[in-house]
């Protein structure tokens, strides 16, 4: 029998402290770098997924968000998924909060 993690997650990214001068697709592209080198945790079907929205116009105060979903099979260390995502979020410079929630 196969067991399965699944993961739901939103980051709200908020307008007060991006890049002067980035447009839209510089903000997506850089934020999808850090994604890309931040080694998804994987399950053994595939990793996690993602998806970057940036919101345009720029005097919102919500900026976008980071869409983190997935499936994970045979990967049950929910503890290790925590770790990866508050290391991905120690990337930027803002404060979260994290549910404790398994």
């Amino acid at each position: 029998m196969s067991q399965w993690t699944h993961v739901a997650g939103l980051v709200r990214l908020d307008g007060i402290g991006m890049m002067k001068g980035w447009t839209p697709e510089d903000e997506k592209r850089e934020l999808e770098k850090v994604l890309a080198a931040s080694s998804l945790p994987f399950g053994s079907e595939g990793p996690l997924q993602y998806q970057v929205q940036i919101i345009f116009p720029q005097n919102q105060l919500c900026r976008g968000h980071i869409a983190l979903w997935g499936d994970l099979r045979d990967y049950g260390d929910v503890k290790e998924i925590r770790e990866w995502f508050k290391g991905l979020l120690s990337n930027f410079s803002f404060d979260y909060y994290l549910p404790n929630q398994s």
